[in-house]
């Protein structure tokens, strides 16, 4: 019996300090995608609106936001975007992200390039919608 207990006594040192071992969190969240829109300001001006609950915060809805981005973008033809401003706000656990952005065909200079076709694919692995 002692040696049941070390067994598990070591095997609980070893886990404690592995994220793969230890149980979720009782209060983690699935995300819930509420839907996006995209609201045409210009010609290379693009304003987009995401919703969604379960975010672990701000960064979650803003990736939800440049994954709608990209398809917007994309299906006009549009290679590349950068972002010029966000907002992300929550209220009663619902987030919204708005953001605006210029798209361009070609590259365009800036810290934050966002590319489409890049973009959509990490969006696909990771399971958020682009819509």
């Amino acid at each position: 019996m002692a040696q049941n207990w070390r067994y598990r006594a070591t095997w609980g040192a070893i886990c404690g300090g592995l994220a793969g071992c230890a149980p979720a969190a009782p209060d983690a969240q699935t995300p819930d995608y509420r839907g996006s829109e995209a609201i045409w300001l210009a010609d290379d001006l693009l304003s987009v609106r995401a919703r969604m609950r379960g975010a672990q915060g701000a960064g979650d809805v803003a990736r939800y936001g440049d994954c709608a981005l990209a398809r917007y973008a994309q299906a006009q033809g549009f290679g590349y975007a950068r972002p010029l401003r966000s907002v992300v706000d929550v209220e009663a656990g619902l987030w919204q992200s708005d953001a605006v952005y210029t798209i361009s065909r070609s590259e365009p200079r800036g810290s934050r390039v966002i590319d489409t076709v890049e973009t959509l694919q990490a969006c696909a692995a990771d399971g958020i919608p682009a819509a």
